[in-house]
C-alpha cells in the first residue's frame, strides 16, 4: 500500500502547480466599438518553446467547455467563427453579448513542461445602468395619505444588466433597510430618524459600478436631513439642491 501512496501524492501535487493563481475576474462592459481583448497571461519565461496554445470558453453555470482560437507552432486554427486572434497569442471579439459571461482559459504546452499550464479569468458582461435624469437625487417624501415619511434614491431608466442597486446609508454609514421600486430606491423613515446627512450610491458589489466609474459624481447623491422645525425639512445637497418635502 505504500508504494501506491506516494506516486498518488505527487501526482496531485503536480497538477495543483500547473494551475497559476486564482481566478481572476474582469468586467467588461458593452457599448459601440468595444470588443473584448483578452491579453495573453503567461510571461515571457513561459512562453519558452511554445508547443501549442489555446483559448476556451465555459459559460456561466455550464459544465462544458468550447475552443475558441489554438495556436500550434506558427499556425492559428478559428475554432469559433466569432473569434480572432488579438496581437501574438491574445484572443478578440468584436460584439460581445451577455451570453459571454463565463470562465476563459488559456492553456499552454511547451517542450519544457510536461503538463499544460493553465490560467484562468472570468469575465462579466455588462449591460450598464442609466439614469432618468442628469444625475441621481436622493430627497425626503411624505405620504399625504398614511404621514409616512420616506427617503428616496432615483431615478434609473433602467438598472442595466446584470442589474445594479442602490443603497442608502444613514447619518453613521450603516446601509439602510430599503427596496427598489420604478426607478427608485426606498427607504421608510421612523419617527425618532437621526438628523444628519444620508447618502445614495450604486453598491459596490454591483459589476456594472466598474462601467459608470468615470461618472461617479452624476452617481451619487447626499440629503441633509432636519427634523420639521418650522417649516424646515432638510436638504438635498446635490449639484442641483432642493429644500421641499414633497406630499403624495
Amino acid at each position: 500500500m505504500e508504494s501506491v501512496a506516494l506516486p498518488v501524492l505527487c501526482t496531485c501535487l503536480f497538477l495543483v502547480l500547473a494551475v497559476q493563481g486564482e481566478d481572476e475576474r474582469q468586467v467588461h462592459c458593452l457599448g459601440p466599438n468595444k470588443p473584448v481583448q483578452l491579453e495573453n497571461p503567461f510571461s515571457d519565461e513561459q512562453m519558452k518553446n511554445v508547443v501549442a496554445y489555446y483559448w476556451f470558453f465555459k459559460p456561466k453555470e455550464s459544465l462544458k467547455e468550447e475552443l475558441l482560437l489554438s495556436y500550434t507552432f506558427t499556425t492559428v486554427t478559428v475554432d469559433n467563427p466569432r473569434w480572432k486572434q488579438y496581437k501574438e497569442y491574445g484572443a478578440q471579439l468584436d460584439n460581445p453579448n451577455l451570453n459571454d459571461t463565463g470562465t476563459y482559459r488559456a492553456s499552454l504546452t511547451t517542450l519544457s513542461t510536461r503538463t499544460d499550464i493553465n490560467s484562468e479569468v472570468i469575465l462579466i458582461i455588462v449591460d450598464p445602468p442609466t439614469l432618468a435624469e442628469d444625475m441621481l437625487v436622493l430627497f425626503r417624501k411624505v405620504s399625504s395619505e398614511t404621514g409616512e415619511t420616506s427617503l428616496r434614491c432615483g431615478a434609473l431608466q433602467n438598472r442595466g444588466e446584470p442589474a445594479v442597486d442602490l443603497v442608502l446609508m444613514g447619518t453613521d454609514g450603516s446601509l439602510m433597510q430599503s427596496v427598489y421600486d420604478n426607478g427608485y430606491q426606498i427607504a421608510i423613515l421612523k419617527e425618532d430618524v437621526a438628523e444628519g446627512t444620508y447618502k445614495c450610491k450604486v453598491a459596490d458589489e454591483s459589476p456594472g459600478r466598474e462601467c459608470i466609474s468615470s461618472q461617479e459624481e452624476f452617481w451619487e447623491a447626499e440629503y441633509l436631513l432636519k427634523k420639521p422645525k418650522g417649516g424646515s425639512s432638510g436638504n438635498n445637497v446635490n449639484k442641483q439642491c432642493h429644500s421641499e418635502v414633497l406630499y403624495v
